[in-house]
């Protein structure tokens, strides 16, 4: 396909969606909450939450393909790690009563989401397993599941330490045993950027 082709099409893509935001605009309040439960209808997977099958296999052009109960699954995600106004590091959005993803998720739905990543887990992963249900069985949105490895650890994570490693190697054991069996976990990510800790500039 030609470049200017690719322009002209991206260009009528554009001015069509502006076109269906501006229309919204000016519709009635029911029939704008209609066309929001439409777009929420559309979004979320209709999924049986008892019989997800999630697969990764290798394509012909040596590359790999997602795919949620034999569907090809494109992942439209966002990093959730929500902190409030005047808290800090150390705020656990899991153990927040107010269960902030009860607001975001229903915004997250109707942009489309399909996909959350958390960088880390509460201690308690009863809370973690309520996020990770609330997220699914609600708003249709899967988690991905990731664990810091000692990122932010002070004195410095050393990889090299074989105490380190073991300690390391029983917490993800924990977190895989215990949530494994959640419908709305589509994968795990280990470690995020610990290239920092070996450089020195972290810990």
């Amino acid at each position: 396909m030609k470049k200017n082709t690719v322009s002209v099409l991206v260009a009528f893509v554009f001015v069509v969606l502006a076109g269906s935001v501006l229309a919204s605009n000016n519709l009635p309040q029911k029939a704008k909450q209609e066309t929001i439960e439409k777009i929420k209808e559309k979004n979320t997977p209709k999924i049986d939450s008892k019989k997800v099958k999630i697969d990764l296999t290798k394509t012909e052009e040596n590359g790999y393909k997602l795919s949620v109960n034999g569907k090809p699954f494109i992942i439209k995600g966002v990093i959730y790690n929500p902190t409030p106004v005047g808290k800090g590091y150390d705020y656990d959005f899991f153990t927040d009563e107010n269960k902030p993803w009860l607001v975001d998720g229903p915004l997250m739905q109707e942009m489309g989401i399909n996909c959350v990543r958390i960088y880390s887990v509460s201690d308690d992963l009863s809370k973690v397993k309520l996020f990770i249900r609330d997220m699914y069985e609600k708003y249709g949105i899967f988690t991905m599941v990731s664990d810091w490895l000692g990122l932010w650890d002070y004195p410095q994570s050393n990889y090299a330490d074989p105490k380190f490693r073991e300690r390391s190697k029983e917490r993800i054991v924990r977190i895989v045993k215990e949530l494994k069996d959640e419908p709305g976990l589509l994968m795990w990510v280990i470690g995020n950027e610990n290239n920092y800790t070996f450089s020195g500039k972290m810990g």
